[in-house]
């Protein structure tokens, strides 16, 4: 909190003082600058060090808008000790590109097309935020050699660049950190909860591998919504605030978005109960009985299946149609269900005996606690909210059978609630960071960050917070067949991934606050289109194109059907898209003159072809970002089609696809006009030496 509030004020003082909001308007700084190359392994033996000082200087474009700097120097190291270089190049944003021409005569004067050149070498590096070095590759033009270099400012003038806007910058890094930290709790504070000690009969070994094979059952549809437990949320914030005293204020404020204003009735459940009792033993007479081992504890055996029966109806489509008609008539479904409960029954009563075989116990005992965990099992299901699209009987059978006989003991039941309660803090705390992300873009007055640089900064840590900085967790677990499933069903990781068990209260408000910050970004993006759009000719775009390239990263993520309304149509995405593909699809042509009559030795040229050049590449990297999150969506929506008719998913995939298509034609278009370009300029630059030649 203490960081937002200054970066808003440092943002409000930047618009009083219309500072330049370009993070790097002063360029390079001025003077000595210490320049090393080394070959493409970086190692600095074996002679392929090369050290050499030049003095750098800063000068403004014809246009105005841009930052140039050029400067001469001397070789100190290497096969270019006493050699002469000549540097030119411009700064657009934090990438600097310039070319290096050394000679062995004593001019040193930079000529593109001169003939004195011994070697000429591109650079394309990042400056640093203090604007005093910068690292990158190079490549030598005449012998194809690449390899790293790094400069360092060794003496020159003072920094006079405003401090604001590199501040601010700082501090939304700082504040971005500090969000994906506490969002994805890179410290697991709250990891002793689900470290319960191993039960009697488990070695430590054991016990570790068994709450692999449990922490695995939470990926199982029927438990991946969790309960709605008011008090078990309530005490999720007590324990998370003393954790994370700072936020701690803002922990408590979130009761009440979190919390349900009453606990779910249990009304239909206990009226499925009664109905259950009252129909038993006509169903179970058509369905293979009640148990041949209910004889051992008849009473016990019996309402502990009845709880099985009701976990059952409970999480599939068959609790919609008891709720809707009060009852439900025998039929094949009807008749699945109690054939599995009976089938849970006799099989855990039966591994319990042969378990318990000498333990010395005697039978009845044992089968009373197998019924006793039986029935908690059944409670925590009954617990557990369905989900919202109802599977069929048949596919909620297996899960249950798998769920049932993998409990063995009270404890392991106990890790089960415990992992579940921690879904519920890490999803807390996931909600909180990204809260915290949309108080700082957007203030109460709906009102933006007014700094480009300072916008991007907040954007970085959205990928990591909806889900893609989840891709590591998953791939260790590569061997577990229920994440691989759930890799498979998401495209990699979603923002809920790794949540489920989580309350379900809190799993909604999660997913609210994620589309919110879809809405917000998808603002943010065509905010950052239209600004450019508004732009004089010449003038640099490079924070904007940055902007927009930290904002379309953001919408590479995965996405579910629930997610598509607020991803696609209400954050403007398509729209968003058709712009960029409009504003740089022209990028991708080379600007070639025709004529071969360039004024040789025109520092400006060259310089004007390193401007452009720069451009070029960032709006390629911005054209291929919004084409690979048109390609992702179609992908996505295409497999979330299905045989009902679903208008929310069935219309965006229409417009998205239609929008790729569109640019396919006119990228076909626009290559067969670079293509013709390309062989003129290849015709006129044969045919003038061989007009010379026989003239």
């Amino acid at each position: 909190p203490s960081i937002r509030k200054c970066i808003r004020a440092l943002d409000n003082a930047i618009e009083r003082r219309k500072a330049d909001t370009n993070l790097f308007s002063g360029g390079l700084c001025c003077g000595k600058w210490i320049i090393r190359a080394t070959g493409s392994s970086g190692a600095i033996s074996n002679g392929e060090c090369e050290e050499y000082i030049v003095d750098l200087s800063n000068t403004k474009s014809q246009d105005g808008f841009t930052l140039d700097f050029e400067g001469t120097g001397v070789g100190t190291t290497g096969k270019s000790k006493n050699g002469l270089v000549s540097i030119m190049g411009t700064v657009q944003g934090s990438a600097i590109s310039f070319v290096e021409e050394w000679t062995d005569g004593s001019s040193g004067s930079l000529s593109p097309y001169g003939e004195e050149s011994s070697s000429s070498c591109v650079i394309a590096a990042r400056l640093s935020l203090d604007r005093r070095k910068f690292e990158g590759t190079y490549r030598n033009v005449q012998y194809g050699t690449t390899g790293h270099i790094a400069g360092l400012l060794s003496s020159g003038e003072t920094d006079n660049h405003d401090p604001y806007v590199t501040c601010e910058s700082l501090l939304c890094l700082a504040h971005g950190h500090l969000a994906g930290v506490i969002g994805a709790d890179a410290a697991s504070d709250h990891v002793e909860s689900t470290t319960l000690s191993p039960p009697q009969f488990r070695t430590t070994e054991e016990w570790k591998e068994k709450r692999i094979v449990l922490r695995n059952l939470l990926q199982r549809t029927f438990l991946s919504s969790g309960t709605k437990d008011k008090a078990k949320v309530s005490k999720a914030i007590e324990e998370l605030s003393q954790y994370y005293s700072p936020v701690s204020q803002d922990l408590s404020g979130l009761k009440f978005k979190f919390l349900p204003s009453t606990n779910e009735s249990v009304v239909s459940m206990s009226q499925l109960g009664d109905w259950v009792e009252s129909v038993d033993n006509e169903f179970a007479t058509s369905s293979g009985g009640k148990g041949s081992l209910a004889l051992l504890c008849g009473s016990e055996y019996g309402s502990s299946r009845q709880g099985v029966i009701c976990a059952l109806i409970r999480h599939s489509v068959l609790h919609e149609q008891f709720i809707s008609d009060g009852e439900l008539f025998f039929n094949d479904d009807v008749s699945l269900v109690w054939r599995t409960a009976l089938r849970i029954m006799e099989d855990g009563v039966r591994k319990a005996l042969a378990k318990n075989n000498e333990s010395g116990r005697s039978k009845r005992i044992v089968a009373v606690d197998q019924c006793e965990l039986t029935k908690k099992v059944s409670s925590l299901l009954i617990k557990v909210q369905p989900c919202s699209s109802a599977p069929d009987v048949s596919d909620v059978t297996d899960d249950f059978v798998t769920l049932y006989s993998t409990v063995d003991c009270e404890a392991e039941l106990e890790f089960l609630r415990a992992a579940m309660d921690t879904s519920t803090k890490q999803a807390l705390l996931r909600t909180l960071s990204l809260q915290h992300i949309l108080s700082l873009l957007v203030d109460e007055d709906e009102q933006l960050l007014k700094t480009p640089v300072a916008l991007e900064c907040c954007t970085l840590v959205l990928p990591r917070l909806l889900g893609r900085g989840l891709a590591e967790t998953l791939q260790i677990s590569s061997d577990n067949d229920d994440l691989g499933r759930l890799c498979q069903e998401d495209l990699g990781a979603h923002y809920l991934t790794l949540l489920s068990g989580a309350d379900q209260t809190v799993q909604n408000n999660l997913k609210e606050t994620v589309h919110i910050v879809f809405r917000t970004i998808g603002r943010v993006l065509e905010d950052a289109l239209h600004q450019r759009e508004q732009l004089r000719p010449r003038e640099s775009t490079v924070d904007i194109d940055s902007l927009s390239l930290s904002t379309l990263a953001s919408f590479v993520v995965s996405v579910r059907p629930n997610d598509v309304m607020s991803v696609v149509s209400d954050a403007g995405l398509l729209r968003c898209l058709t712009k960029v593909f409009s504003n740089h699809r022209n990028s991708i042509k080379v600007n070639r003159s025709i004529t071969t009559d360039i004024c040789e030795g025109s520092k400006e040229i060259l310089a004007s072809q390193i401007r452009h050049i720069a451009e070029r590449d960032i709006c390629r990297e911005v054209l291929r970002a919004g084409v690979a999150v048109a390609h992702v969506l179609c992908f996505q929506l295409a497999r979330m089609r299905t045989g009902k008719s679903d208008d929310h998913v069935t219309h965006p995939t229409r417009e998205c696809v239609e929008i790729v298509l569109q640019e396919l034609s006119r990228g076909i278009a626009l290559v067969e006009e670079i293509t013709s370009t390309e062989k003129r300029v290849y015709e006129i630059e044969q045919a003038d030496p061989h007009f010379r030649k026989w003239s």
